[in-house]
């Protein structure tokens, strides 16, 4: 996670230390069931599963690589799901459910989820559960990161909500149909560029929509350009975006991490 750079490194830290002794607990917890007559371990249902811990975290994801970005900031289940299989309110309460704590935060990280996901505070009552209104990967990852351990979890959840504002969300990736967005034209196969989920460039060549699309963002003003890419995403064409943007402005820092996500060229989240 030390990946992220410094202006995480602090958070990240304590997080990261927070999994760790989670992981010792969980461990420690898992050698006290009795075995029975056969030799084999009692499991407990998992709405019996007894809270070792004050905090925990369900988030919405898509692609292994960024799975495993949000798992080593602190996540403790990940749900996948996207803009073509967004999960249920059940699939979120099963997550709830194997989570080990009396307060759990759940990411939905796309705002066609938020209110699936605020439905489980109406099936899962052996818990505090708080949706924190993430509408993409970067705001999750934001949100993530202006947590406190030690802190309350309404302040928390206070601070994470507030956290969503520090970064700006994009997406390159491609039509699946034809359609028409306002008097924008647009083919099957066309490759888009969203900011905020609303388009804002189309076309046929990946670095120029991606160009576009940054531009919108006004990356140029901001300190940090975090770019995950896709399962379909070519070498070169990340390395024609990156050397591009160092091109343009070598003072912003520019981090690529493989999300592996379907569908999606890029996520981009400037801040």
């Amino acid at each position: 996670a030390i990946q992220w750079g410094s202006l995480h490194q602090v958070q990240i830290h304590n997080m990261l230390e927070q999994n760790e002794n989670m992981a010792h607990e969980m461990k420690d917890e898992s050698t006290e069931d009795e075995l029975t007559e056969a030799g084999l371990e009692a499991t407990k249902p998992l709405s019996e599963i007894q809270p070792s811990k004050e905090y925990g975290f369900v988030a919405v994801v898509m692609g292994q690589g960024i799975s495993d970005v949000f798992k080593s900031l602190g996540v403790d289940e990940v749900v996948f799901g996207g803009q073509t299989m967004n999960p249920s309110t059940e699939d979120l309460a099963q997550a709830v459910r194997k989570v080990s704590a009396r307060h759990v935060y759940i990411l939905p990280n796309n705002g066609n989820i938020i209110m699936a996901a605020r439905q489980v505070k109406d099936i899962v009552k052996d818990r505090v559960v708080t949706v924190i209104s993430s509408k993409s990967i970067p705001q999750g990852i934001s949100a993530l990161l202006a947590f406190n351990t030690e802190g309350e979890a309404q302040a928390n959840a206070q601070n994470m909500e507030r956290a969503l504002g520090n970064v700006v969300s994009g997406e390159v990736a491609y039509a699946v149909r034809d359609s028409q967005f306002g008097t924008l034209m647009i083919s099957s196969g066309d490759i888009l560029g969203l900011v905020e989920d609303t388009i804002v460039a189309s076309g046929q060549t990946l670095l120029e929509v991606a160009q576009e699309t940054l531009e919108k963002m006004d990356w140029k003003t901001h300190e940090l350009v975090t770019i995950f890419y896709g399962e379909e995403t070519l070498q070169e064409e990340i390395d024609r975006l990156q050397a591009w943007l160092k091109e343009q402005n070598p003072d912003v820092a520019v981090e690529a991490h493989p999300g592996r996500q379907p569908l999606y060229y890029y996520i981009f989240g400037v801040e």
